[in-house]
């Protein structure tokens, strides 16, 4: 993270902005390059939960050039599958209803994120939208505080369902953040974690 040491007006606050962001950038995808090359490990178990704010994207062959594309979020929900229970009576017991296990229902994951430049995803959604349907795997890596791998969620089938843009007030002094929704076809927890 940035470390802010003082304030000194020696440029206009834009130019000061785009700095920090674009060194939190280059961090950024260091972490990541790290991560997938496996320098950064997971921990060993602990009996503290883990913070739940680094999240680690990768969709498989969605790319420019067929090759993984790669993002961290601060913000993921929607990781659930449910089984809807069939109720069912046996001919001859009117006391007891029985309840069975019926079909999968997955909910859609959905991830925020502060808005980047890097725009690999949001070509995905395009070119869904424009017919060229390209359901990829991928997989989803919870990240402590360190950055090490915790935990790891596999998706497969991923479809973009929904891409959003930040909102933009000229008196707020929030982060933009974007939104992107994906539906799946099934979700596993990685059993090397």
């Amino acid at each position: 993270m940035v470390d802010i040491l003082g304030i000194a007006p020696a440029k206009p606050a834009e130019f000061v902005i785009i700095e920090v962001e674009q060194q939190v950038h280059r961090l950024t995808h260091q972490w990541m390059e790290e991560i997938l090359r496996g320098e950064i490990m997971a921990p060993k178990h602990d009996d503290q939960p883990y913070e739940g704010f680094h999240f680690l994207l990768t969709i498989n062959g969605i790319g420019r050039d067929g090759s993984a594309v790669t993002c961290l979020f601060s913000e993921v929900s929607g990781l659930e599958r449910e089984l809807s229970p069939i109720e069912c009576r046996e001919g001859s017991e009117n006391r007891t209803v029985r309840k069975m296990p019926g079909s999968e229902k997955l909910a859609c994951i959905t991830l925020k994120r502060g808005v980047i430049s890097d725009l690999e995803l949001y070509e995905w959604v395009v070119g869904v939208k424009q017919g060229k349907i390209n359901r990829a795997a991928g997989s989803l890596i919870l990240l402590d505080e360190k950055r090490n791998k915790v935990m790891q969620w596999n998706i497969s089938r991923c479809l973009p369902s929904k891409c959003t843009g930040p909102s933009w007030r000229a008196t707020g002094n929030e982060i933009a953040i974007e939104e992107l929704v994906i539906c799946h076809e099934g979700i596993s927890v990685d059993s090397k974690f």
